[in-house]
């Protein structure tokens, strides 16, 4: 028997049943009432019909067509849109049939993205969730579509959603907390009609988000790349006739209206023992790729916790290379990428020198604003040391729109982040450190609840740790002088290095610029 790729039974699956292309014109399943398309840019709309038929699509007084393709594929643009929240009609019409999707609007999208603190909805328990309810109808320009959690080998072109929905306190329950503050924030600042696609998978490992084209650029992350090209490799007839079924399977479901169940893997099992190995470009494939067309305004990313507990440290800055490369070159566009820096965690670490789990991917992550148009939430003060979902998502979509408010809307004065590491400088006995974004000068400041922070007058830098040339770690005395801080130990006569808040839940860590935002951790050495 001819063996087939997996690719070919994806396309059979979503292309229809039997594999043959639908007799009436169909559009991209993100394309729905109540949606948000992307403002100020050539808006591409495409989708499926016999091939040589005439399509046509009108919107906001555009009238555009184009005739598929002998593969059945069409597309075609409409000319940049103007902002507008009043909700307009899409038409796209065949020879055979036409679609209408009514209540559009005209602003900016986001993909919202990451593992469990990106996704978590209003339902797990979110604080000031009540009141962010009862205020939602204020909203009717914020609207989010969900993603179904699949995963396929090969890159799909059918997403699967759950439709536009339109912000109310009934729809805010399965929404993401952190990306609905976000776009809250900046339609208070804006009135910018905000489209979020929530597109999250609770426990997941950064590497499933990762296109094979991105691990491929990447040479520290050439053996990851190598399992891809093993795994596709690898499928025997026996994986045919999994895959069949599983296609067989999936139109049943689909026509009761269930989700599709993910298809079969095979995986090499000498890597099943590392599970970052396991699904590494399959959440890509399926949720990510097949909507890289529709055009976004940029991205927010919270992941982490997973390759954290696994120990990681420089390759994971390598793997958010690749996430961020990877993503821009997928939409051909280099749009803003702002992400969260992981909250603090568990018991409170009480040696000095700190520890290397969570510590290192949040210096990984600091180190991913070496690229460009790139911004990062710290919440460090915001954590929970017993729940790894804390449940203020209120102050991290916040910290995450002053970046977008800044850089995407105009608002040119405001400081995004805290006190960010520059440099030290060794002097007589101490060591001065100093920052970006602490010119307005720093502070020790007390964050609680969703209160602002509160200054403390007379209070000293805490989780400051110093060491000599010995590498031998003690508690700091730090103090602030203006916008730097100077760090002594009378243990240590000749410092090299300091840490701050270098450890999974750096509790009393309560640096703060004075905007009330916090300095995020840091350590000045490389030292293993």
């Amino acid at each position: 028997m001819r063996s087939f790729s997996v690719r070919t039974f994806c396309l059979f699956l979503f292309l229809g049943a039997g594999g043959s292309l639908p007799a009436e014109i169909s559009v991209s399943e993100i394309f729905q009432h109540q949606m948000v398309l992307q403002r100020d840019v050539e808006h591409p709309v495409w989708g499926w019909g016999d091939p040589g038929e005439r399509v046509c699509v009108e919107f906001a007084g555009q009238k555009v067509s184009t005739e598929t393709g002998q593969d059945g594929r069409w597309e075609l643009r409409l000319a940049p849109l103007k902002v507008s929240a009043t909700g307009r009609t899409l038409t796209i019409s065949g020879e055979k049939n036409r679609l209408r999707f009514g209540n559009v609007l005209v602003g900016d999208v986001w993909l919202c993205s990451g593992q469990s603190n990106m996704e978590m909805p209003f339902k797990w328990g979110v604080i000031g969730g009540e009141e962010a309810k009862r205020e939602a109808e204020k909203y009717p320009q914020i609207r989010f579509m969900r993603f179904l959690k699949i995963k396929t080998f090969y890159p799909l072109e059918h997403s699967h959603n759950t439709g536009w929905k339109i912000c109310n306190a009934e729809n805010l329950q399965y929404v993401s907390a952190a990306a609905y503050f976000f776009a809250r924030e900046i339609c208070r600042e804006t009135g910018i009609p905000i489209g979020l696609l929530g597109n999250s998978w609770s426990g997941c490992y950064i590497e499933p988000y990762l296109s094979l084209e991105s691990l491929e650029t990447i040479p520290e992350l050439k053996p990851f790349a190598d399992f891809v090209h093993q795994v596709r490799a690898r499928h025997t007839e026996q994986d045919f006739k999994a895959l069949k079924q599983w296609v067989a399977d999936s139109e049943i479901r689909r026509s009761k209206g269930f989700p599709l169940q993910n298809p079969p893997l095979v995986f090499d099992p000498d890597r099943l023992r590392d599970k970052r190995y396991v699904s590494i470009s399959t959440q890509y494939n399926a949720m990510i790729a097949p909507i890289t067309k529709f055009p976004i305004r940029g991205c927010i990313w919270y992941q982490g916790e997973s390759n954290a507990n696994a120990g990681e440290g420089i390759e994971y800055f390598h793997k958010m290379r690749a996430l961020i490369q990877g993503w821009r070159s997928a939409w051909k566009q280099e749009f803003p990428f702002y992400f969260v820096q992981l909250a603090s965690f568990g018991s409170a670490e009480k040696k000095a020198e700190g520890e290397f789990t969570w510590s290192s991917v949040r210096e990984m992550q600091r180190r991913a604003l070496e690229l460009p148009k790139t911004g990062m939430a710290v919440t460090i003060d915001i954590g929970d040391a017993k729940n790894i979902h804390p449940g203020n998502k209120l102050d991290v979509g916040r910290r995450l729109a002053f970046w977008a408010l800044k850089n995407e809307y105009g608002q040119k004065n405001r400081v995004p982040s805290g006190p960010l590491y520059r440099d030290m400088r060794k002097e007589k006995g101490y060591i001065r450190i100093r920052f970006h974004y602490a010119q307005s000068g720093l502070m020790v400041g007390e964050k609680r609840g969703l209160h602002p922070v509160r200054e403390i007058p007379g209070g000293k830098p805490g989780q400051f740790a110093i060491a000599g040339a010995d590498r031998k770690w003690y508690w700091a005395d730090a103090r602030i002088e203006g916008s730097e801080v100077l760090v002594s130990s009378p243990k240590v006569a000749d410092p090299v290095a300091v840490r701050y808040a270098f450890r999974k839940n750096p509790q009393g860590a309560n640096l703060y610029n004075r905007e009330g935002l916090p300095a995020s951790p840091f350590r000045t050495d490389d030292w293993d």
